[in-house]
């Protein structure tokens, strides 16, 4: 009908200006306390694929002496398993290296 009545929302506009707040003083104890869980973390597993290593490596020479693998089969798996290693230890990146 025409003379039904259109109801509209105003118009309001409001601009909040305020100061970034201040960081807060224990931020640097948080950093600190996650990074020395890091560490321990870390160093527990760098250890665990230290032990895998070894116990992998103990298995292929076995392997090797008994005569399930070639020689130079068992070489190669070792060799290709070392460079995997090395390759994932220089692509991880050392958070207390980049803290200091």
């Amino acid at each position: 009908s025409p003379f039904s009545t259109i109801t509209r929302k105003p118009n309001r506009y409001s601009v909040v200006c305020e100061a970034a707040p201040k960081k807060k003083a224990d931020s640097t104890a948080k950093r600190d306390r996650q990074a020395k869980k890091r560490q321990i973390y870390n160093k527990a597993k760098k250890f665990q694929v230290k032990t895998r290593m070894k116990k992998a490596y103990s298995v292929m020479d076995k392997a090797v002496k008994v005569g399930t693998l070639h020689g130079n089969t068992g070489a190669r798996r070792k060799s290709v398993l070392q460079g995997e290693r090395r390759l994932l230890k220089s692509t991880t990146v050392d958070p207390a290296a980049n803290a200091a």
